[in-house]
């Protein structure tokens, strides 16, 4: 799964088996990388080209930067980057909406079924 790093922890390193990615920012911006990679089609691609061994995936740092990403234009990239930022709060939204309303059933229920 890749994710970008947002620069939280001041000081950070990061553990031997997760493989940093710097793109270029002036072609590729860090969003529509983390969103290629996890789609299916960037997983095929990442899996197909990873070795298994006793069952496990194991993709190096060659294997990514084989990748051969599609290169929108750098303003579309944005717009793209701008509508997963929106879908990511709402997605947020929806978790705590459902976690306030499954905290809800469950007083209800203790209250109804003792």
């Amino acid at each position: 799964m890749a994710e970008v790093w947002d620069g939280s922890i001041d000081r950070c390193t990061h553990q031997n088996h997760l493989i940093r990615v710097r793109p270029s920012l002036g072609s590729l911006t860090p969003e529509y990388v983390e969103t290629f990679l996890n789609s299916d089609v960037g997983r095929r691609i990442l899996i197909q080209n990873g070795k298994t061994t006793s069952g496990l995936n194991t993709i190096s740092t060659r294997n990514v930067k084989e990748v051969r990403i599609p290169l929108p234009p750098t303003g579309l990239q944005g717009v793209f980057a701008e509508q997963v930022q929106r879908i990511e709060a709402l997605a947020r939204h929806l978790d705590a909406a459902a976690a306030k309303a499954e905290a809800m059933a469950a007083g209800l229920s203790a209250e109804v079924f003792g």
